[in-house]
């Protein structure tokens, strides 16, 4: 059979097949001109200066930031495929895109020829070079949902715990979302989006304590950026209780969870520096795995002292007792394995390789003896 007429039989089937929708509710594919779709200005992934954006301008923030010539160069070749079509739902009079917009950027950028360069994109060169040898409809298919809430089950799934996850930021923003603009709890908000509340409720501790840092004139961009390492550290009891934030289970909804205070404007400021760096100091550390060795200098008055006077992490941690304590872990943890090595090398007495390591942890006692 030719791979022409597979791919159309392949196309029909996908477009005449029923779409399950939460609540036990199924739709049927509807097809819907380009130019009656818009895209989503409540898209999580969207910074919150352009969530206020017009039309074009959130065309031109999605082709320039998240690449959809990808998808674009696809569809040119092969044609439009809805095995994963489109989620649209009725807001404000308009038909929005939930889910799909880089597919309906793509296509409107492939339907209006030229687009690109009078939108100003920044490779409006490329946009204008793509090859179209497929079908480019001007209509496509889409399922369409009743409300957001009808459609956070497949964005949770899909963009959170799925197999195209939204980076930490987006993801934080989207829980937030729920609680603080639809008012609802943090247990109807797992529920949604098939997530633990545990999980829920620290997530949104987060956002709003980096949106609060905002608020207080703080540059959040490290956080925002990195926002898995903000997580990440508040995670750690010596942080958390230094900042004087909340656990996840007495995080209140639409509240802010730092004090608000001058000392904990400080303390964020200083936090913030550490961690991302500011404008006149690079980061402490580069590996979020030294998160905890912050935590145990901030535990500690005469550590945090010394942090605050050299911004010196390692000199920080000794001071803190942290350095032996990890010696003693690091002592402890070899002890274990030599007496569990010992189980095993009855058979091994002559065995050249475990030999040369008995040697090398000879070697390696007697340095550590002789540096005592």
């Amino acid at each position: 059979m030719p791979k022409t007429v597979e791919r159309g039989r392949k196309r029909r089937r996908a477009e005449r097949k029923v779409t399950a929708l939460p609540g036990g509710t199924t739709q049927q594919l509807t097809r819907f001109p380009i130019s009656d779709l818009r895209l989503d200005s409540r898209n999580p992934r969207l910074p919150e200066d352009v969530q206020a954006a017009t039309q074009p301008d959130l065309l031109r923030f999605i082709v320039d930031e998240y690449e959809p010539i990808e998808i674009a160069n696809s569809i040119a070749r092969h044609g439009y495929f809805p095995s994963e079509p489109i989620i649209v739902i009725q807001e404000a009079g308009e038909k929005v895109v939930v889910e799909g917009n880089r597919r309906l950027a793509a296509m409107m950028l492939l339907v209006d020829r030229g687009a690109a360069g009078k939108l100003g994109i920044s490779d409006s060169d490329e946009w204008d070079a793509i090859k179209i040898t497929g079908t480019i409809p001007s209509e496509i298919p889409a399922v369409v949902a009743n409300s957001r809430d009808d459609v956070a089950p497949i964005l949770g799934f899909r963009h959170i715990s799925g197999i195209e996850p939204w980076n930490p930021w987006a993801q934080a923003r989207f829980l937030g979302t729920f609680i603080d603009k639809d008012k609802k709890s943090f247990a109807e908000t797992a529920s949604l989006v098939g997530e633990n509340e545990r999980a829920v409720r620290e997530s949104y501790r987060n956002y709003r304590a980096a949106r609060q840092m905002k608020k207080m004139a703080i540059n959040t961009r490290g956080v925002i950026d990195h926002f898995g390492v903000f997580t990440r550290a508040l995670q750690d009891t010596g942080v958390r209780e230094f900042l004087d934030v909340p656990t996840g289970w007495q995080v209140k909804s639409r509240s802010d969870p730092l004090p608000k205070t001058p000392a904990s404007k400080k303390k964020a400021k200083e936090f913030v520096s550490w961690v991302f760096g500011d404008s006149k100091h690079e980061p402490l550390f580069s590996d979020s795995r030294k998160i905890p060795e912050l935590g145990k200098v901030l535990s500690s008055p005469q550590g945090l002292a010394e942090l605050r006077k050299t911004r010196d992490l390692e000199a920080a941690f000794s001071i803190a007792g942290g350095i032996k304590e990890r010696l003693l872990s690091r002592l402890a943890k070899a002890s274990s394995s030599l007496q569990q090595a010992e189980i095993d090398i009855a058979d091994y007495r002559a065995d050249e390789d475990v030999m040369a390591i008995l040697d090398d942890c000879e070697e390696y006692l007697r340095a550590l003896r002789e540096n005592d």
